[in-house]
């Protein structure tokens, strides 16, 4: 390809200490890819002594593919891999006495120590502390304390990024994270977030193995370097010499609920006095209005630490076309015209519906338009290949439809026989299988007459809840049935004790709600599961020739055509699920801007669903941008079915 002068200068720098903040479309990972490429070949570097460091596994294994393009199999000596692949491999071939005699920790394990601890003190749970927060909320501060290299006897870290906890409730979390470190000491576990922390105090407490390590590297790098946390920086600063390269966008930083720290980017200089920062500014993806309108985005926000960057520019020559937004009347009527507007373009052969990409704030969101898409029968590419269906929480209640429609549908009944928890082992789930096909029966018909069963109160609650609507189910809103089993199984709370982390919680619990709003447009269960049934027919057609549907997390790195940003109001941007920090919303929406070549679209629906006369305010981020919106929004309430911003 041919090079930018900024891009030449990261990859051919001698500097000790180099930054590089590249904006969306710049380049970054070729640049990355080429440096290394650089060092090998004309600096005659030792392959095996370069480490380079990223994100994610995929990221780790995209660049070495890159570079093996390049150089060919001499690529595979570099060392690339993950923060956590890495300290394994350390800890492991270091000191293989104790770590492998370790196991790593099951989500299960976690979910349910950390359920005792925030519980009531029993009989059976006599350590409960009954702290006021739910475990999956105690597992993101664990986690957050890990991070931030919080050992048992310091005192635990409570700041703006802990929103979902009080200061008020300091003593309380200070013994919740000890007893679960005493916990997971005596059941010989380390979890992920463990690595990090057992190799940072392994070279903090040990020079000669902290020399050990940095003397093996003549150059380290690390990719997407505005997603590391403060402990990623900190075993950084302890093994490198003057051989650091680190590539980034600190207006792409989104991932603060895994602990990434947008300040390991804006203060680099701060910690490194003689660091070198290259700027790639150029945009090779998008058009200048575009590129326009992020810049815009960013300045709006007004923070010092952001202005030491230069805003980027685009380098593709093209102005473009003007931003498209408009505001609806419903979140109905918004996604109809999206789907629409997608099919009148194709038909009209301006655009083939790849080049298309809906992105969402969540992903209960998807509900609605992987329906349009299927009455429409327009193929849809779902990011992951998962749809909203087929989500684990969704699953479930679907499959409680599915057994009071058809009593005989012996997988939907494996599948909810015991979610929620109702003590039933696998032996006697097998079983009860077993039986029920030596009677010719079903297993809801066993589950009924089966010794070791059917005199348990739960299973014969279960059996009330699938035949309560015996009689009546084809007159019964698919809404009234749905709203029933939730409520009489308490999946909810079952969902509050089970999720993993309080994000987790959040977004099933949104997925849920979404499941309910489409529910409520069948007037029986019958309906409602031959249409979700159609979706899934629709969703397993050719993925080639589709339109990409995917959150905005998920788009990170991609690119399209045209791209629409639907939901762009105060309840999505910022999200709760945030917990405060607002600028980070304000970067996620700028990923989804940058994630335009040609042609944007934004919109969001004025009406809420959750009450009659209760509208939403557009996203705080844009007013800056788009002052006169609320004064816009304002025209719907007089009639006005759309109004063009």
């Amino acid at each position: 390809m041919e090079l930018t002068e900024s891009q030449k200068e990261a990859i051919y720098s001698d500097s000790s200490k180099i930054l590089v903040n590249a904006s969306a479309g710049s380049g970054k990972t070729s640049v990355f890819a080429a440096r290394i490429v650089n060092l090998i070949e004309n600096e005659k570097v030792n392959p095996k002594r370069i480490l380079g460091l990223t994100f994610s596994k995929d990221g780790a294994n995209n660049m070495r593919k890159r570079v093996i393009k390049y150089i060919g199999n001499v690529g595979n000596d570099v060392e690339l891999s993950t923060f956590h692949s890495f300290a394994y491999k350390l800890l492991h071939s270091n000191f293989p006495k104790y770590y492998n005699h370790i196991q790593m920790m099951k989500s299960w394990w976690k979910l349910k120590t950390l359920s005792g601890i925030v519980g009531r003190p029993t009989n059976m749970n006599p350590d409960g502390l009954n702290i006021p927060v739910t475990a999956p909320e105690l597992s993101m501060f664990v986690s957050y304390q890990k991070s931030n290299m919080i050992l048992k006897g310091m005192p635990v870290v409570i700041d703006e990024k802990t929103g979902y906890v009080s200061e008020d409730l300091r003593e309380s979390l200070q013994k919740a994270y000890e007893m679960f470190l005493e916990r997971q000491k005596n059941a010989r576990l380390i979890e992920y977030d463990d690595l990090l922390l057992h190799l940072y105090y392994r070279l903090y407490s040990s020079p000669e193995f902290r020399m050990e390590v940095a003397d093996k590297y003549d150059y380290i790098m690390v990719d997407e370097f505005q997603d590391t946390s403060k402990i990623n920086f900190e075993i950084l600063k302890m093994i490198v010499k003057d051989n650091l390269f680190v590539v980034g966008d600190f207006r792409q930083s989104i991932y603060s609920f895994i602990n990434a720290d947008i300040n390991n980017i804006l203060e680099f200089k701060d910690n490194f006095k003689d660091a070198h920062v290259v700027e790639l500014r150029e945009n090779f993806r998008s058009t200048e209005k575009i590129v326009d309108l992020s810049n815009e985005l960013i300045d709006g926000r007004n923070i010092e630490k952001y202005k030491q960057f230069d805003n980027a520019k685009s380098a593709i020559g093209i102005e473009g076309n003007d931003i498209q937004f408009k505001i609806f009347q419903t979140d109905e009527d918004e996604a109809d015209a999206i789907v629409s507007k997608i099919k009148e373009l194709v038909s009209e052969d301006y655009n083939d519906y790849q080049d298309f990409a809906i992105l969402l704030r969540t992903n209960s969101q998807m509900s609605v338009y992987e329906s349009l898409f299927a009455e429409e029968e327009i193929p849809v590419n779902i990011s992951g290949g998962h749809s909203f269906f087929e989500r684990s929480e969704i699953d479930v209640l679907l499959s409680y439809l599915k057994v009071m429609l058809d009593h005989s549908d012996n997988q939907s009944m494996a599948r909810i026989i015991n979610v929620p928890n109702r003590f039933i082992s696998n032996n006697v789930q097998a079983a009860l299988d077993k039986y029920a096909f030596a009677q010719k029966i079903s297993i809801f018909e066993g589950m009924r007459s089966f010794s070791a069963l059917s005199d348990r109160k739960p299973i014969q609650y279960l059996s009330e809840i699938l035949s309560h609507f015996e009689d009546s189910l084809d007159i019964t809103p698919a809404k009234d049935v749905l709203q029933y089993v939730l409520n009489s199984t308490k999946y909810s709370q079952h969902i509050m004790s089970t999720a993993r982390t309080e994000v987790e919680r959040q977004a099933k619990m949104e997925s849920i709600s979404s499941l309910i709003g489409i529910s409520s447009n069948f007037e029986n269960v019958e309906k409602f599961l031959k249409h979700i049934d159609m979706i899934k027919d629709n969703n397993k057609k050719s993925q080639k020739e589709a339109v990409n549907l995917m959150t905005v997390h998920s788009s990170k790195g991609l690119e399209f055509d045209h791209v629409f940003i639907p939901a762009v109001s105060d309840d999505y941007y910022p999200h709760d699920m945030c917990n405060g920090n607002y600028e980070e919303e304000a970067r996620l929406l700028y990923v989804a801007i940058t994630r335009a070549k040609y042609n944007l679209d934004l919109s969001y629906s004025a009406n809420k669903t959750n009450g009659k006369g209760a509208y939403r305010k557009p996203s705080r981020f844009l007013n800056c941008i788009y002052p006169d919106l609320k004064k816009k929004q304002k025209l719907l309430y007089q009639g006005t079915d759309v109004v063009e911003v």
